[in-house]
């Protein structure tokens, strides 16, 4: 599992959805409406600028592009959009598909992207880079979480496993001498595998609740469908199974 520098202030970000009411909700002040759009343009601007970057190949006009994405954003331009119809990235990425064709961008840099009849298959690299944009916001969110609880409880899940993606070749052993000089506490090999165990376990279930609250109906399935397309169903494998047989449904492969 690649490590995502937490360095980004998704600390305790609401989910998506929950954003968008905020923002048009009609019984709060214009001061919080404008800080909930200000948090979504923050969470996806990294998957906007990647998108826009990959369809102009050009830095001055992918500035110039965000920027207009940014005013329209921040001005209420995507309040249209309905949870019904799929995730709100499915919405977004058609919007900015279409500003760029608008903005007399070269037509067959288009002939690849996303069909607005069926949106959801990533066809083009503009939507790959999207794509993984959005991932790494995602899981942004999962480990500035996992580092929150481990300052709250005390729990190292954050440094093993920060400690354990940073040196992909040490040993066991090397990794529990390694742990121990952070935590000022000393581990033996098989104690840092279990609680390293432990925390795999709790990032991948971060990861699923974090997809799950993007959803309209969180179904298992759903989650399912939602987590393999973002690939990442690989890494969540066993909370997705253990969900499913809650439900009484039988398990994934």
């Amino acid at each position: 599992m690649s490590p995502i520098p937490p360095d980004a202030n998704f600390l305790n970000l609401p989910t998506q959805w929950s954003l968008l009411k905020r923002a048009v909700a009609a019984n709060r002040t214009e001061g919080a409406k404008q800080n909930a759009w200000n948090q979504l343009l923050q969470y996806y601007l990294p998957a906007v600028r990647a998108y826009l970057m990959g369809c102009t190949h050009d830095t001055d006009r992918t500035d110039d592009l965000v920027q207009k994405f940014s005013l329209q954003f921040l001005n209420g331009g995507y309040k249209h959009a309905e949870q019904a119809k799929g995730p709100f990235r499915h919405y977004l990425k058609r919007s900015l598909s279409n500003m760029v064709r608008q903005e007399g961008a070269r037509r067959e840099q288009f002939e690849e992207l996303v069909d607005p009849i069926h949106p959801h298959t990533p066809d083009s690299p503009e939507d790959a880079e999207f794509l993984a944009e959005y991932v790494n916001t995602l899981l942004d969110v999962v480990w500035s979480t996992l580092r929150s609880e481990q300052v709250s409880t005390g729990t190292p899940y954050y440094d093993f496993l920060k400690c354990s993606a940073d040196n992909p070749t040490w040993t066991s052993e090397e990794l529990a001498t390694e742990a121990s000089t952070m935590q000022l506490e000393k581990y033996s090999a098989e104690r840092f595998r279990k609680i390293l165990s432990r925390a795999r376990h709790k990032f991948a279930t971060c990861v699923y609740q974090q997809v799950a609250n993007g959803l309209d109906d969180p179904t298992p399935d759903a989650v399912a469908e939602e987590l393999a397309d973002l690939k990442l169903l690989s890494y969540c494998s066993t909370v997705v199974n253990q969900q499913r047989a809650t439900a009484g449904l039988s398990p994934i492969d």
